[in-house]
């Protein structure tokens, strides 16, 4: 159960950290989710997942520290 539970927090953890590196970069690369997916070994769900959340760090203004 722990180490279902550490999976699931570094999974997150790699879905925030691509939310926030696409919320700062201006010039990201096209097509965004699959350079999302190698650059941040996440499949497909959470490489949108990480756009949404970029989306909701700019409109905040700027995404957490």
């Amino acid at each position: 159960m722990a180490e279902e539970t550490n999976h699931v927090l570094v999974m997150a953890d790699r879905v925030i950290n691509a939310a926030m590196w696409l919320a700062d970069d201006k010039d990201h690369p096209k097509p965004v989710i699959p350079a999302i997916i190698a650059r941040f070994d996440l499949n497909a769900r959470e490489a949108c997942e990480a756009c949404r959340l970029a989306q909701d760090f700019r409109r905040a203004g700027r995404p957490p520290v």
